[in-house]
């Protein structure tokens, strides 16, 4: 029952990885030229991507892969999000070289905590650069005409680290499933992501 639920987690994180690659490929398509942290942010997302997809279909996947699998997870939403942090506050001519380096900072710390996995600080740290990442992205939102996709950004980044991770705790879900559900979320990431930098440099 349990190699069939593996089975299961796997094939579901194979397609979200593989969907995730097909969003990233458009998402470099399509995201205006002048959003050049953002172009970083999809390539190293749809890098990101492959190697979900190889590491879920590959028959002799161990664990040590499907850890560093869900490692790079991590990584790809940390530097995505300062990614797209900076092309926001650059864009918008909302540039603050000091909150920016601080958010580098934050991404720094809860790296090295996640590789050393000092768990007792690792939730606190990720709920204040998520803060941190959220307070930068509103006071801009609400500094401009046409903010919808931002205040989309802001909904959407609260609903995948604070309202859906609280739900995966209450239900005791496994670290599988939280994987599936953070793939997901990136999708959706970088949807909003495109969305909104190119409303931002068309405004």
């Amino acid at each position: 029952m349990r190699r069939n639920t593996n089975l299961d987690s796997n094939i579901i994180l194979c397609s979200a990885h593989f969907a995730l690659g097909i969003i990233s490929i458009w998402a470099l398509k399509y995201v205006n030229i002048k959003a050049s942290n953002s172009y970083v942010n999809f390539t190293i997302t749809f890098v990101y991507s492959l190697f979900g997809v190889l590491c879920h279909t590959h028959p002799y996947a161990g664990k040590t892969l499907h850890t560093a699998s869900a490692f790079l997870n991590l990584l790809v939403k940390l530097i995505g999000l300062v990614l797209y942090t900076f092309d926001v506050a650059i864009l918008t001519k909302r540039y603050n070289s000091f909150l920016l380096l601080i958010s580098c900072a934050l991404t720094s710390l809860i790296i090295i905590i996640n590789y050393f996995k000092c768990e007792s600080m690792k939730l606190y740290l990720n709920n204040f650069f998520m803060v941190w990442n959220i307070s930068i992205i509103t006071s801009i939102a609400f500094r401009q005409n046409e903010p919808y996709w931002l205040i989309g950004m802001v909904a959407l980044l609260i609903l995948n680290h604070f309202i859906l991770n609280a739900i995966l705790k209450s239900i005791h879900t496994t670290s599988l499933h939280s994987h599936e559900v953070s793939v997901i979320g990136l999708c959706f990431f970088t949807i909003f992501a495109l969305n909104s930098v190119n409303e931002i440099c068309s405004s």
